[in-house]
């Protein structure tokens, strides 16, 4: 991985460390860190390289950098399942040998077509109930 002009190289390696599945420990060391006396001592040091603004930083951009490109691979537009439920409903539709058609298949593709262009709103109900008490007298009220 490339090395960042906002960070020296030892930090750049420790970032390279992390991102290449290290942990702390390991990363702190890789990048030619000395570690401390006992273990408490470096985990203190990482928290510390953890918690600099420029290690955030260089550790949030590459890791959008590779979320967008992994967004961009399996892109799927709303618009591109809008346009296939529309070929899939029209299918549907059409009178096959037998001179029938897949009324209940198109209705489904019309449907998620709306739901993809928000005419539909599912709805959920969610009732919690408290019973606190005697059981008995809260099922009566249930009559």
């Amino acid at each position: 991985m490339g090395a960042s002009k906002d960070l020296t190289l030892k930090q750049q390696k420790y970032v390279d460390g992390k991102l290449s599945g290290l942990s702390d420990i390991d990363s702190y060391r890789a990048a030619g860190y000395v570690m401390g006396k006992n273990k408490n001592i470096t985990y203190v040091a990482c928290s510390k390289l953890n918690s600099n603004p420029k290690i955030k930083l260089r550790l949030k951009e590459i890791k959008d950098k590779a979320e967008k490109k992994l967004q961009k691979k399996f892109e799927y537009t709303k618009e591109q399942s809008f346009n296939n439920l529309e070929k899939m409903r029209i299918l549907a539709l059409m009178v096959d040998d037998n001179g029938k058609n897949q009324i209940s298949a198109a209705i489904k593709a019309e449907e998620l077509k709306g739901k993809i262009a928000g005419l539909y709103v599912e709805k959920s109900e969610n009732k919690n109930l408290n019973i606190n008490g005697n059981f008995e007298e809260w099922a009566k009220g249930i009559d």
